[in-house]
């Protein structure tokens, strides 16, 4: 997962807020945490104050919070809810821009949500190759 520093170095990243909230909800102290993953507890103090954890703590977190992984990332329940993809939002040209996204559609979308940038980089090149070559058929 990309590692993000917020703009002001006072303010918390979406992701340490969620996980400062799962934390004290269940309880629990930033050492209790830390012993937890096996890491110092300025770590993982860290996490919740500056820099987002990888995806490996991400997921652990997860599993200890008993709390989705987009929860913990984007603070909604929905993965999607926040990108807009459900609305029936128009292009430049006034066409549907995204419409009704299929089953299909949005367990893909959902997927590559919660998947660290470099993955879904990945991805997206790889579907731009596979979108290139069908347009040589």
């Amino acid at each position: 997962m990309e590692r993000k520093v917020p703009k002001n170095k006072k303010d918390k990243s979406v992701t340490g807020i969620m996980i400062t909230r799962a934390r004290k909800a269940h309880g629990l102290t930033q050492e209790m945490v830390a012993d937890i993953l096996k890491i110092k507890r300025s770590t993982y103090a860290y996490y919740e104050r500056n820099i987002d954890p990888t995806y490996e703590v991400i997921s652990q977190l997860s599993t200890l919070f008993n709390t989705p992984v987009h929860v913990l990332l984007y603070g909604y329940q929905d993965p999607l809810e926040h990108v807009g993809l459900n609305d029936n939002q128009t292009d430049m040209w006034g066409g549907e821009k995204f419409g009704h996204l299929t089953p299909d559609e949005r367990t893909i979308l959902t997927n590559l949500r919660m998947l660290p940038l470099n993955l879904r980089q990945k991805i997206i090149r790889e579907i731009e190759d596979l979108k290139e070559k069908n347009e040589g058929n």
